[in-house]
Formats: structure tokens, C-alpha cells, sequence
């Protein structure tokens, strides 16, 4: 079975000068029935959701109150390998500039791209402005 992973790390800022490094502690968490370890700063939630074609997807959502943050996995078991490497990067872009444009004065500060685990990434940063306060999500999203 392929597997596709998309590692989804936003963290919302309502004052950009706030430090996390102080405020939030994490924890690892063993995940290795789907290849992989991560820490999050609280247990995370899991929700499973089953494909058609056999394959499912699974979610991993850990939310923090102060400073306001969700830390995400969300991975997706495939019957079948579906892209090439440019097809994922361009994915990869398109998803990013489609979610700012639902977004309140959105704007792309940072998009690099990257690889995790040998495979096409893209490190990103969006500002938006939500209820008068300016918001940041910084995120790598990748298909493993």
C-alpha cells in the first residue's frame, strides 16, 4: 500500500511576539503502526476516515488554548502511487495559494521548497488578518 503523508504544523499567533519555546512542552507520541513518531504538546486526536478503494486517511489534531495553536498530522494510505514528484510540487503550491485566497488579507511570507524523508515538501509561512489581529500559519506539507 502507498502511503502518502502530509504533515500539517500550523500554529496560530495572536501576538506574533509570544515565545513558544517557554509556554509549550511536548511529548513524543509513538505512532509506528503508520511509520512514524511525533510530539505534539498534548495527546492528539485521531480520526480515521476509510476510502473506496480500501485506502483511508487518519488525523492526528493536537489543540493548545494558550497561545492559541493546533499542531496536525494528517496521513493518507493509498492503494496506488497517484503523482510523480512534479505533479506533488505543483500540489504542494496550488494548496497553499487556494487556501489564502479564503483567507482575510492574506499574504505568503515564506515558501521553500524541501524534502522530508526523501520526498517533495514545501515549508511555508501565510499571514492573514482575522477579527483585526494579524495571524500567522507556518506549516510543511509533503506526500510521502
Amino acid at each position: 500500500m502507498f502511503n502518502i503523508l502530509l504533515i500539517i504544523i500550523s500554529i496560530l499567533l495572536v501576538n506574533p511576539t509570544v515565545s513558544f519555546s517557554s509556554d509549550i512542552r511536548f511529548s513524543e507520541y509513538d505512532f509506528s503502526v503508520n511509520g512514524f513518531k511525533a510530539s505534539f504538546p498534548v495527546k492528539p486526536v485521531i480520526q480515521k476516515t476509510d476510502f473506496k478503494d480500501g485506502g483511508y486517511s487518519i488525523g492526528y489534531k493536537s489543540i493548545v488554548s494558550y497561545p492559541p495553536s493546533q499542531y496536525s498530522i494528517f496521513s493518507s494510505n493509498l492503494n496506488k502511487k497517484l503523482f510523480d514528484d512534479i505533479a506533488i510540487k505543483k500540489y504542494l503550491e496550488g494548496f497553499v495559494v487556494g487556501m489564502t485566497k479564503n483567507m482575510n488579507k492574506a499574504k505568503i511570507v515564506k515558501s521553500t521548497h524541501t524534502k522530508y524523508m526523501g520526498y517533495p515538501a514545501l515549508d511555508y509561512a501565510v499571514s492573514y488578518v482575522d477579527q483585526g489581529n494579524i495571524l500567522m500559519v507556518r506549516d510543511r506539507k509533503s506526500v510521502v
